[in-house]
C-alpha cells in the first residue's frame, strides 16, 4: 500500500465501507539504502537453516500469501540449500579431536 495512488487509496477505503472516515495512509519514508532486492534478502537468509525459514513462514503465511512470496524460495536461500558450502567437521575429524 505504499506505492498506492490517491485513487487507489479511496477505492479501497471505499471497499472497505470506511469512506465516510475521511481519512489517508500514511506515507513511510524510503530506507536510506532503498528497496531490498531478493539477492540482499538471500544473503540474510543463509544464516539460517531451512527448518527455522520454515518456521518463519509459519508465523508470516499470511504476508507471504497476501505479496505472492514464494516460501520455497527462501528456503533456497537457507543453509546448505543455496549451492554455497556449509561449513562442519566430517565426523571422522570429530573422533580424532585431542582431549
Amino acid at each position: 500500500m505504499d506505492d498506492f495512488s490517491k485513487e487507489e487509496e479511496v477505492s479501497m477505503m471505499c471497499q472497505l465501507g470506511l469512506k465516510h472516515l475521511n481519512v489517508s495512509l500514511p506515507r513511510l519514508q524510503e530506507t536510506s539504502g532503498g528497496s531490498t532486492d531478493f539477492h540482499v534478502t538471500c544473503q540474510y537468509f543463509q544464516q539460517l537453516f531451512p527448518e527455522q525459514v520454515k518456521a518463519l513462514y509459519q508465523i508470516y503465511h499470511t504476508d507471504f500469501e497476501m505479496f505472492h512470496y514464494s516460501p520455497q524460495s527462501y528456503i533456497n536461500c537457507a543453509k546448505g540449500r543455496s549451492g554455497l558450502p556449509v561449513t562442519s567437521v566430517p565426523t571422522a575429524a570429530k573422533q580424532n579431536v585431542i582431549k
